[in-house]
């Protein structure tokens, strides 16, 4: 009995009771494939995937995101930025408390209720992760159909190695 008890404390993933604390942090690429600089996300998912990085590729929905704050304590993702303060191709990186991400974060999003509306409510339903780093790149151009433009199709690589390196630093 003694044995169970201290597997379980430690955690065994086969009974579903897993320290977040402990483990490295979940990567969430947002974005569609198919909508010129919101293809970052899965970009960026495909070059960490190569390199034996774990990551997630979602729509990146308000309430899907919301089960992911809940059940990580620490999160990294990628998502297209629009800022308007930077030239397209910026990497923008944010690294801070979680509820003032939704500051960084934008308001409308090609997911509708996205990312954004996500920390806003996670902040006041106190389900935020203790950790949340977002990386993207300044975006222009969303059409269905659209390749990345020139300048987010020259900074992939680099958004890439900034969220491989957050992600190995853990």
């Amino acid at each position: 009995m003694h044995l169970l008890r201290d597997a379980l404390s430690e955690g065994i993933s086969g009974f579903g009771v897993i320290s977040s604390k402990r483990s490295k942090p979940v990567i969430l690429c947002l974005g569609s494939a198919d909508r010129g600089d919101d293809a970052q996300g899965a970009c960026c998912a495909d070059t960490l995937a190569r390199r034996g990085i774990p990551v997630r590729i979602i729509a990146g929905k308000a309430f899907e995101l919301l089960d992911y704050f809940k059940s990580h304590a620490r999160v990294i993702i990628v998502d297209a930025i629009v800022s308007g303060a930077k030239a397209p191709g910026h990497l923008h990186r944010f690294d801070g408390p979680p509820a003032d991400a939704a500051g960084f974060a934008p308001s409308c999003s090609t997911h509708g209720f996205g990312l954004g509306e996500a920390l806003r409510l996670g902040a006041v339903l106190k389900t935020l992760p203790e950790r949340l780093t977002i990386f993207g790149i300044e975006s222009a151009t969303f059409e269905w159909g659209a390749a990345p433009s020139p300048e987010v199709a020259a900074s992939m690589e680099k958004l890439a190695q900034a969220v491989a390196e957050e992600w190995e630093s853990a």
